[in-house]
C-alpha cells in the first residue's frame, strides 16, 4: 500500500464555514442551513477570506442557486461575481482574437487552466476567476507562436527565455499592457514541474483533447483534465509548500477537482486515468486529493470509486519520491536538499 499522504488541514473555524457553504453545490436537490459566527469580527473575516481566496463568485452562484433565504453577504459576493464575469468576458474576447491568429497560421492550440475551466467545467464564465490565459502548442510551433503574440502587442516577460533557451523550460510568459491588460503563458508541456514534465507524453496529451467551445481550438478531455489539475497542484505544492500549508490557499483548486469529479466522474475512464497517473508518478497526489475531497465533501466521490483509487499501487520510485518530499517539508534547508535529490528522478 502507498504511504499515508498528509491530509489537508481543514480547521473547524472560518475555512470550515466556507467548505460548508460550498458543499451544497455538490448535493443533489438539497439545501443546507448556512451557519455564521456570532462574533461580527469573525463573520467579517469569513467574508474577507472568501474574497481573498477568489471564492466569492463561486459562493454567490452556489448560494443563489440553492438557497432562497436572504443572505446579507450577497451584495459583496454579487459584486465579486459581476466583476469576475466582466473581467473574464474581456479576456475571453482577447483569447478569441488570439485563437483566430493561430488558426490562420495553422498552429494547433490547446486552451488550458482557468480560461478552459471557467467555460467547459463551470458553464458560467463568471464563477471561476481567470487571472491569465494559458495555451499549449507543439514544441515545433514555439517560435511561430511567439511571433504571433508579439504581432498582437505582447512582450516577453524575460529575455532569458527567448529561443532557443526557452526549450530548457516548459512555458514562457507574455504581457500586453494595453487594455485589457493580459498575461498569457505559452506552454509546450502539460506540466511545468519536474518530474512530471520529463515524463509527459505530448502525443498522449494531444490525443486526449476535445473541441473548445465553437471549435475555436482544443481543450483537455476529462481524463487529461483531471490528471492536469492534480499534477499542476502537486507542482505548486513542490514549488511553494509554505503557501499551501494555509488551507484557504488550496480551496479553489480543490473546488476545481470536486466540480469535475461530481459532474463528470462517470465520463472518466478510470483505467486510463490511474494507469497514466502511475506512469507519471502522480498516483499518490491523486490519492491525497480524492481523500481530502471525500473528507471535506463526501458526497462528491462514491465510496466504491474512492476505494478503487486508494487501492491503486504507485511505483516504488514514486513512493521513494514521496518520502523524500515529506522529509523536505521539515525546513527550507531540508526542502533545498530534497529538491537536489529529486531532480534527476
Amino acid at each position: 500500500m502507498p504511504p499515508e499522504p498528509s491530509r489537508f488541514p481543514i480547521p473547524d473555524s472560518q475555512v470550515a464555514i466556507l467548505t460548508q457553504w460550498l458543499s451544497v453545490r455538490w448535493t443533489r436537490g438539497e439545501q443546507i442551513r448556512y451557519t455564521r459566527p456570532a462574533d461580527a469580527a469573525a463573520w467579517a473575516h469569513v467574508v474577507d477570506l472568501a474574497h481573498n481566496c477568489h471564492l466569492a463568485p463561486l459562493l454567490y452562484g452556489t448560494i443563489t442557486a440553492h438557497h432562497s433565504q436572504a443572505f446579507d453577504t450577497l451584495p459583496s459576493f454579487r459584486n465579486a461575481y459581476l466583476l469576475s464575469r466582466a473581467q473574464n468576458l474581456a479576456l475571453r474576447v482577447e483569447l478569441s482574437n488570439i485563437l483566430v491568429d493561430f488558426r490562420n497560421a495553422r498552429v494547433p492550440v490547446i486552451v488550458m487552466k482557468e480560461a478552459a475551466l471557467s467555460e467547459v467545467l463551470y458553464n458560467d464564465i463568471g464563477l471561476r476567476p481567470v487571472t491569465n490565459l494559458d495555451i499549449l502548442v507543439h514544441e515545433s510551433d514555439l517560435e511561430t507562436s511567439s511571433n504571433l503574440l508579439e504581432a498582437r502587442g505582447y512582450e516577453w516577460t524575460s529575455d532569458a527565455l527567448r529561443p532557443p533557451k526557452m526549450r530548457l523550460s516548459s512555458k514562457v510568459s507574455f504581457t500586453k499592457m494595453a487594455a485589457p491588460h493580459t498575461r498569457i503563458d505559452l506552454h509546450w508541456n502539460l506540466f511545468d514541474t519536474i518530474p512530471y514534465r520529463l515524463k509527459s507524453d505530448s502525443d498522449w496529451v494531444w490525443n486526449h483533447t476535445v473541441p473548445f467551445c465553437n471549435n475555436e481550438a482544443m481543450t483537455l478531455g476529462w481524463n487529461a483534465q483531471f490528471l492536469h489539475l492534480c499534477g499542476d497542484f502537486a507542482g505548486h505544492l513542490q514549488l511553494d509548500y509554505d503557501k499551501y500549508q494555509h488551507p484557504e490557499q488550496a480551496l479553489l483548486r480543490y473546488c476545481d477537482m470536486a466540480e469535475l469529479l461530481y459532474r463528470h466522474s462517470a465520463e472518466l475512464d478510470w483505467n486510463v486515468v490511474l494507469s497514466k497517473a502511475r506512469e507519471l508518478g502522480l498516483l499518490i497526489c491523486i490519492q491525497d486529493s480524492v481523500r481530502t475531497i471525500h473528507t471535506v465533501w463526501p458526497q462528491v466521490i462514491s465510496s466504491d470509486l474512492l476505494h478503487r483509487i486508494l487501492s491503486a499501487q504507485p511505483t516504488t520510485k514514486e513512493q521513494f519520491r514521496y518520502r523524500i518530499r515529506q522529509w523536505g517539508q521539515k525546513s527550507s534547508v531540508h526542502r533545498f536538499a530534497a529538491n537536489l535529490m529529486l531532480f534527476p528522478l
